[in-house]
């Protein structure tokens, strides 16, 4: 059973909103107001009395239609701040302009449920361990492998590129030497003479070197 409380066109955003309602999800109604109590937020109080209007209702339809409902088992089962209307306003800026900005409001709701029995949960956590249990062992080793193969796939392409790079700066050396040429280093105001790089030299940058007859 679930009884709801709502309050609408409240003057905050939705996000300082939800900055207080995401305290109480999941708490007991006693824990809730507490909680509320010592929230130093300008939202927290109109938050209050609505789960005070919350738990009334709760108290209300007990009375009326005879539910066996104890306030002292209710717990915050949802608590959501949704977008309302948004006021449009203009403050002065300097040299005759004007600054646009908007007044945010938030439509509140709170909906409490019973708790759930101790026996319930503790039967589905035991369900849960047995069947994660089971199901454990193949998965794990199925992660082991793939962190393997991804590890090695990882370390594979930077050796393979290093192997392709130095080919291919062998051949070019080669073919540019064969057709007469001969190789230089780049040119600058501290390094003017020039030298000749040999066979199987290693040259971490190709753009360091330029053909010169």
């Amino acid at each position: 059973m679930e009884f709801t409380a709502t309050a609408r066109f409240q003057r905050v955003s939705p996000q300082k909103a939800r900055l207080v309602l995401d305290l109480i999800k999941g708490q007991r109604v006693s824990d809730a107001f507490s909680t509320l109590a010592f929230t130093k937020k300008r939202i927290a109080g109109p938050v209050e009395k609505l789960l005070r209007s919350a738990v009334d209702n709760a108290n209300y339809l007990s009375q009326e239609k005879g539910l066996d409902v104890d306030v002292d088992d209710l717990v915050v089962k949802s608590a959501v701040a949704g977008d309302g209307p948004r006021l449009k306003r203009i403050r002065p800026a300097p040299m005759g302009r004007a600054f646009r900005y908007v007044r945010r409001m938030a439509h509140i709701v709170i909906v409490l449920g019973e708790r759930t029995s101790k026996s319930a949960e503790v039967k589905g956590e035991a369900k849960g361990g047995a069947t994660k249990a089971a199901t454990g062992a193949k998965p794990a080793k199925a992660k082991a492998g793939a962190a393997a193969k991804n590890k090695m796939t990882e370390e594979q392409p930077h050796e393979m590129n290093f192997l392709v790079f130095h080919i291919l700066t062998v051949v070019v050396i080669e073919s540019v030497q064969h057709a007469g040429y001969r190789l230089r280093p780049w040119r600058n105001n501290s390094y003017n003479h020039s030298t000749t790089v040999h066979f199987g030299s290693y040259l971490p940058d190709a753009r360091i070197l330029y053909i010169a007859e």
